[in-house]
C-alpha cells in the first residue's frame, strides 16, 4: 500500500504480529503540519505556540511520537 509515513508507521505499530515494515525513500520531501487559527485570533496562536514548545522542550513529543508510530520523529 502507499499512503503518508506517519499514519502507515502507526498501522504498522498496531499490527506488530503481522510481516509489515515501512520504506520511506531517503529523497522524499519532508511534510509540514500545522494548527489553524482565526484570522487575528493572536491569543490562541500564543497558546497553541505556547504548548507546543512546551512539550518540545520536556520531551513529552518526542515520547508520544515514540509511542504512537513506534519510531524516533521522522
Amino acid at each position: 500500500m502507499v499512503g503518508d509515513a506517519a499514519t502507515l508507521m502507526f498501522y504498522v505499530n498496531q499490527h506488530k504480529g503481522h510481516k509489515l515494515s515501512v520504506n520511506v525513500p531517503a529523497d522524499l520531501p519532508k511534510e509540514h503540519y500545522a494548527f489553524l487559527a482565526g484570522k487575528g485570533n493572536t491569543a490562541l496562536q500564543q497558546k497553541l505556540n505556547a504548548g507546543l514548545a512546551a512539550v518540545r522542550a520536556d520531551g513529552n513529543y518526542a515520547r508520544l511520537y515514540q509511542k504512537w508510530f513506534n519510531s524516533a520523529k521522522i
